[in-house]
This record gives C-alpha cells, structure tokens and sequence, in this order.
C-alpha cells in the first residue's frame, strides 16, 4: 500500500491508490472526529467528495448493515458502505467487538 493512515481499515485500500481517508468509528456508526486520517496528494478532493455527501451516505448504510443483522461487530469481512463512479467507502469491524474500522479513496 502506498498509502500511511493512522486509522481506517488501511487493509481495505487498493495498492494503486496514492490518497485515502481513514477513520475508527464506534460500532456501527458512530464518527469520532479525532480517530481519522487522510493523506496523500489529492486530499482536497477526496474531502470534498466525502463531505458531499459520501460520508453521510456511509454512515447511514452501516446502520442499516447492523439493523438488519448484515454486519456484526465480531466479524472480520469487509463491507461496501458506498460507492459511486468518484470513489468508494469500505468499513470492516476487524473482529474488535465495538469498532467500524473506515476506508475511503477516489477511483
């Protein structure tokens, strides 16, 4: 991976991919604004596609995920919570029993 983030499931993100979004999030949808990082050359794109929208789609679909009994915090499998032709958002609870690790990049 040529990316470097503190948080996120950095496992998730393509070898080709040069910047991404991470964060750590309480299971299943809970944003905590310190647990994430972002790095590479395009950040300031990536946030804005992540603030217009992405994010909040994100979030809402791991809801969903966990309501319906689709994810669980004790699994460790990887789980699209959004994706459109600008990028795509990945979330896998890595087996932790209370976080959503997060990944996002552009295509």
């Amino acid at each position: 991976m040529s990316v470097t983030l503190s948080f996120g499931a950095v496992r998730a993100i393509p070898d080709e991919v040069d910047t991404a979004w991470g964060a750590r999030w309480i299971y299943p949808n809970d944003m905590v604004h310190d647990r994430q990082d972002i790095a590479g050359p395009a950040k300031d794109r990536l946030i804005a596609w992540l603030n217009g929208g992405a994010v909040r789609a994100a979030l809402a679909e791991a809801a969903a995920l966990a309501k319906s009994w689709r994810m669980f915090p004790q699994q460790n499998y990887e789980h699209v919570l959004y994706e459109d032709e600008t990028g795509r958002i990945v979330g896998n609870a890595q087996g932790s029993h209370g976080y959503l690790y997060v990944a996002g990049w552009l295509k």
